[in-house]
């Protein structure tokens, strides 16, 4: 499906597929790519919140994504307007165009991935 984030002209886009590791390459700073039976649907789209934390890929360990907008130099005028995906168990999956969560990696690509990509809005 696809969401618009309204406040930044933006859509996020998902999909699932079943593929190999060549999917992995859609991964980037405006993309994410999830194992799929990591991720409990429905997704949602949200701005963040005091205390949201994750653990980012290849991390050893959790940390608060104000910590990780400082870390990764988003302006603080801009640090509201990222979007964060989490899944129907409230876990943080993706802080767009920032970090993915460690616990949605893709280990096994054959077995279904989620991918998400954030989009300039056309309309």
């Amino acid at each position: 499906g696809v969401l618009p984030v309204t406040e930044t002209s933006h859509v996020i886009q998902a999909s699932m597929t079943a593929g190999d590791r060549d999917v992995l390459r859609q991964a980037g700073p405006t993309a994410a790519v999830l194992q799929a039976d990591r991720v409990a649907l429905p997704l949602t789209v949200r701005s963040r919140r005091p205390g949201d934390r994750l653990k980012p890929l290849g991390a050893p360990g959790s940390k608060k994504v104000q910590d990780l907008l400082v870390d990764r130099k988003v302006p603080y005028a801009e640090r509201d307007l990222v979007p964060i995906v989490e899944d129907a168990e409230g876990r943080i999956l993706w802080v767009a165009g920032v970090a993915m969560a460690d616990q949605a990696r893709v280990t096994r690509p054959e077995a279904g991935v989620v991918i998400l990509q954030m989009k300039k809005d056309q309309a």
